[in-house]
């Protein structure tokens, strides 16, 4: 602090100062109407003095306050040992002591000065910062600390990503940069940090030239567009022109046409279709109004084609046999009203083909054998109304069809055989009341998890092999008047669990559940034989054949998981084949009704109680040694033991418990 005295005294700067004072004192204390006058006499007699001054030799006060900031300089290293205090009356002093060398004109003195007086303040904001932290805001001064540039190789580090994404940047983003990278310089710049802002600056004018050309570009797209729009509504503008009058030239041929063909009515042959083409080239094919049949294989492989369209066609009434097969690339049919009769493979390997609207067609009965079999994209169909029968193989290989809606087809009479047959993706399939007839695996694997045939009052069969392989099969609901079942009708349907048959069926198919896991099955009650392998898996607990009054003669093998094997009243023969497949020791008790007159038993009864109602058996001595113990009812004990006896049989005979006397009465009650 006494340097800065020092020195700015020898300048002459104190006197300066004073007389600048006095002559302000001097001239408040004066009356108002003088005072301008005397202040400017005051001013007169500074720069008088001032002048006088610089004429001093000027060497020598120049070296010597280049020493003494010199000195300063020296000391301001110390800056940091000074308190807040010090530091503003430093600053305070510095400003003075700047003022003063600026009227002597002393430039380099005035840049030291305002050097010092930089370091300085910055200094101050620098323990005020601190304070601050010191009084609880912590997160504050962590983020004004983050946003000074404490490191000159952070800043450089930070320009240097910055550097390498110039490209990738924004517009906005760049220009954000531009301005950070400003006050970085600035902040500096008051440190002095030379390396540092010329590094910055560097890297800002790289900025600069980023923001400049991303600018050029974005006028340059602006004026681009605008040109193109120009051209845009311009060309428009010549086309809508241009398509007027080849409008109205068209409508003029295409009347002229019309009635040309109108005269001489057409049959789209394989000649004339590859007129149509051209040849085969053509992707979109319009058809003649007057054009009255497709003929056979007319369109055949055909792998441009991609749309037909014969709306304007109304004298169209037939599709002959496999008139577009083999268009891969065909995905857009438009249909006439009138169109009678589709062909068998009309359509057949469309693979592109991925939805078909039939509803307009309203005298279209029959869609025929394999008509769009193998269009593996087919996602969506509509049926006419007037529908009465969907042929052979129609539908199959749809792999990509998941719901087909027969409800409204009022006529349907008819699904014929493999209709939708492979299709994978298939899980709903809604039906009509008029339903009378389902073709042999009509619905084999597919998708379907449950299927509705109560509204089919008229279907009195399920063909051979109709379910066969729906793995997602879960429920069906039974037509009311179903009468059979034919042959692995729901064979390998793995997610079938709970069957019960209703009343009405009278025959069932061999194999009909075979490779299911049943865990229940219940029986008709007028079935008068059972099939072969019900219930092979061995997994079913409840088999129920309570209500099967009609069965005489069991012979097909029966398997269950169930310790208990209840036979229905009505039984009178079973043969040892119905035991074939279940495990040794299955069985724990078997109820024998009072209609049994012979029965042939094998190793799967070894641990199980026969109970027997009947009042006789022909081969008491073959049940006694196959089962653990043979029980009768205590009036026909006698009766069978001395059969026994004469047989020579070796085993238990025992009379049925109290609490089992009304068994097949009280079963009889609970089942009916």
């Amino acid at each position: 602090m006494g340097l800065f005295k020092k020195l700015f005294s020898i300048l002459q700067g104190d006197s300066e100062e004073k007389d600048i004072e006095n002559l302000s004192g001097t001239s408040n204390s004066q009356e108002t109407n003088c005072c301008e006058e005397k202040k400017h006499q005051a001013e007169k007699k500074v720069k008088k003095e001032v002048s006088k001054t610089s004429q001093e030799p000027i060497r020598e006060q120049k070296e010597f306050y280049t020493n003494e900031i010199e000195n300063n300089d020296k000391e301001s290293v110390n800056l940091e040992e000074l308190s807040l205090e010090e530091l503003e009356e430093m600053q305070k002093k510095l400003e003075v002591d700047g003022k003063k060398a600026r009227r002597r004109g002393d430039k380099k003195a005035e840049e030291k000065l305002h050097s010092e007086w930089q370091n300085v303040r910055y200094t101050i904001w620098k323990r005020q910062s601190e304070k601050k932290a010191e009084k609880g805001a912590v997160e504050k001064s962590q983020k004004s600390n983050s946003q000074q540039p404490n490191s000159h190789s952070t800043q450089i580090e930070d320009s240097d990503k910055k550097k390498v994404n110039l490209e990738e940047l924004s517009l906005e983003e760049l220009e954000k940069m531009q301005e950070k990278l400003f006050v970085d310089i600035q902040k500096a710049r008051l440190r002095e940090d030379k390396e540092a802002e010329k590094e910055m600056y560097s890297e800002w004018r790289k900025v600069r030239s980023a923001v400049w050309i991303k600018e050029r570009e974005k006028k340059a797209k602006e004026e681009t567009v605008a040109k193109a729009k120009a051209e845009e509504v311009a060309a428009k503008e010549k086309a809508e022109e241009v398509a007027a009058k080849e409008k109205a030239e068209e409508e003029a041929a295409a009347k002229e046409k019309a009635e040309e063909e109108a005269a001489n009515p057409t049959l789209v042959d394989s000649k004339f279709a590859n007129q149509l083409t051209d040849g085969g080239k053509k992707k979109n094919v319009i058809l003649p109004a007057s054009v009255c049949e497709i003929a056979q294989w007319a369109f055949e492989g055909n792998k441009t084609l991609e749309r037909i369209d014969m709306t304007s066609c109304n004298k169209l009434t037939i599709i002959g046999e496999r008139a577009f097969s083999g268009c891969e690339n065909l995905t857009n049919i438009i249909f006439p009203e009138n169109i009678e009769e589709i062909g068998e493979e009309a359509f057949y390997e469309c693979k592109a083909l991925a939805s078909v609207d039939l509803s307009n067609c309203k005298r279209l009965n029959k869609i025929g054998k394999n008509t769009f079999s193998g269009c593996e994209n087919l996602t969506n169909i509509i049926f006419p109304e007037n529908i009465e029968e969907i042929g052979v193989l129609a539908f199959s290989n749809c792999e990509a069809l998941a719901s087909v809606d027969l409800s409204n087809c009022k006529k349907l009479d008819k699904i014929g055989e493999s209709a939708f047959n492979w299709c994978p993706s298939l899980e709903e399939v809604l039906l009509p009341e008029s339903l009378s007839s389902i073709g042999m695996s009509a619905f084999c694997s597919c998708k379907i998890r449950n299927i509705d045939f109560s509204a089919c009052k008229l279907l009195t069969k399920f063909p051979a092999n109709l379910f066969n392989d729906c793995k997602s099969l879960e429920e069906v609901v039974w037509p009311p008047h179903l009468k059979e079942i034919g042959d692995i009708a729901f064979s390998c349907c793995e997610s079938l669990r709970r069957v019960e048959l209703p009343d009405s069926v009278e025959v069932l198919g061999e194999d009909i559940f075979k490779w299911c896991k049943l865990k229940s099955l219940s029986l008709p009650k007028d079935i008068k034989k059972l099939p072969t392998l019900i219930g092979l898996s061995g997994e079913i607990k409840s088999l129920d054949m309570s209500r099967c009054k009609k069965l005489k003669v069991l012979t097909a093998p029966i398997t269950c998981s169930s310790k208990t094997i209840v036979f229905p009243v009505g039984v009178e023969e079973i043969e040892t084949a119905v035991f074939k497949y279940n495990k040794p020791g299955q069985f724990e008790s078997i109820f024998l009704p009072p209609t049994i007159k012979e029965v042939e038993l094998n190793y799967s009864a070894d641990d199980a109680n026969v109970y027997c109602y009947a009042p006789e058996l022909e081969n008491v001595k073959d049940i006694i040694e196959k089962c653990a113990c043979l029980l009768v009812l205590p009036q026909y004990y006698d009766s069978y033991l001395d059969q026994a006896v004469a047989e020579g049989a070796e085993g238990y005979l025992d009379k049925i418990p109290e609490d089992k006397f009304y068994f097949y009465d009280e079963y009889f009650i609970t089942n009916n």
